[in-house]
Parts: C-alpha cells; structure tokens; sequence
C-alpha cells in the first residue's frame, strides 16, 4: 500500500434516529480492502454503547454490512454526528438527524 492509502473504510448504508424512543439505528459497509474492528462510538461527542455488529470489539469484514443500534438523547430535527472509531485508529464520521422538525 503506497502513502496516503486507507485499507479500513466504512461507509453508511442506512440509519434510522427514532424521535420518541430516542433508540439510533445504523448500517454500515465495509467497503475497505482490509476487515475493521469496532473500537468505540460517539453521538454528538458522547459515547454511544451501540448493540449488535456495530458493538465495540466486533469485526466487519470486508463487503460487509453491520448494523446496530443505540439509545442516544436529543433534539428533533437536529443533526449530530455519528463517529465510528476503529481499534487501529480509524475514525469514521456520519451525520445522523433525530426525527423531525415539525
């Protein structure tokens, strides 16, 4: 692998941010050319103990889809970002919007 390539990359599918369960659930592909090990998540700059292939410690091999999910608190209608951080130091991020405005 020459300089400035990243074998790890996640990409998000799907997500879904429920606006009276409060219960954030998310999609995500590996479409990297190596497998990527889930480290830890953060909502909106807080830690999010996500259940699921997106828990911290699962792998996700490469061409594969994880999903999981998290109760995470927050305003409707506004968006927070959803960072994905790996156990090589990748970090992955995603803007994720609570149900609705109106």
């Amino acid at each position: 692998m020459s300089d400035g390539e990243t074998a790890e990359q996640l990409i998000m599918e799907a997500y879904n941010r429920n606006s009276t369960s409060n219960v954030l659930s998310v999609t995500a592909r590996n479409v990297g050319s190596s497998a990527v090990t889930i480290a830890a998540t953060y909502v909106g700059g807080t830690s999010a103990t996500f259940s699921g292939g997106l828990a911290a410690g699962q792998s996700v091999a490469v061409g594969a889809a994880a999903s999981g999910s998290a109760t995470v608190t927050g305003t409707n209608g506004v968006a927070y970002v959803l960072k994905i951080v790996t156990q090589t130091g990748g970090v992955f991020s995603f803007s994720v919007i609570k149900g609705s405005a109106g």
